[in-house]
């Protein structure tokens, strides 16, 4: 399973070349978000049609990560841009609305002031990427996962779920969609739309803050394979 983001009162000078504070919350210290690794790194060829991210050590406050917080530039030329959170990285990731120029320089500003990790108050530090786009790729984004697809997947990994004598109940959409979580009473297994809001997308993403996760070997893509399913309800 993969390792859940760490939490830990440390100065850290990052691969960027920063200097701050990422901190633990257990005793009442403040979070700060710390970047681990940007996609492209600087100085990086970087296909034209690929999302560019920036991941972080720990989870972020969703509400925090939003269009308007990431600009995308070649001189004074701005590429228009979307943002988006993906909390398996944790990473914040940056899609231009139309394929960069190949050859051409870009510079990605990242306010990341404006930006806290989950339960923090205090933002982290900006960060500038310099790169030089690359030949497009021509790849689609990944579809959005069939109900036999999900069902496929759950029966794969999570083998204790199912008709009698499985112990837990079955992983189907009529047992998920829309039904109150009986570990939290204040949510529901699956909101469509809404993953973060879902206790089923919490549960795969080992550590996640106030969540019992699955004793379950995922991986990456299969975690991000039950978001899209839950984004696309």
């Amino acid at each position: 399973m993969t390792a859940a983001p760490r939490f830990r009162l440390v100065l850290v000078t990052s691969l960027l070349g920063w200097a701050h504070l990422s901190a633990c919350g257990a005793d009442g210290d403040t979070l700060v978000p710390v970047v681990e690794a940007t996609r492209p790194a600087p100085g990086e060829v970087w296909p034209a049609d690929r999302p560019l991210t920036v991941t972080y050590g720990s989870w972020l406050d969703p509400r925090t990560v939003r269009d308007g917080v990431a600009t995308l530039s070649s001189g004074e030329l701005e590429t228009a841009v979307s943002v988006a959170y993906d909390p398996v990285g944790p990473a914040v990731v940056v899609r231009p609305y139309t394929p960069l120029r190949p050859d051409l320089g870009y510079t990605l500003t990242l306010d990341g002031a404006r930006l806290t990790a989950l339960g923090g108050e205090v933002g982290g530090a900006p960060v500038t990427v310099s790169f030089r786009a690359g030949p497009a790729e021509g790849r689609a984004p990944p579809p959005a996962p069939s109900d036999g697809e999900m069902a496929d997947l759950f029966a794969r990994r999570c083998g204790c779920h199912g008709p009698a004598p499985a112990a837990s109940p079955a992983l189907t959409r009529e047992a998920l969609v829309g039904v109150p979580s009986r570990r939290r009473a204040d949510a529901l297994l699956v909101e469509p739309g809404r993953p973060l809001d879902s206790v089923l997308v919490l549960r795969v993403l080992a550590g996640y803050p106030g969540v019992r996760g699955m004793e379950k070997t995922l991986t990456d893509d299969e975690r991000r394979q039950i978001i899209r399913w839950v984004e696309h309800l």
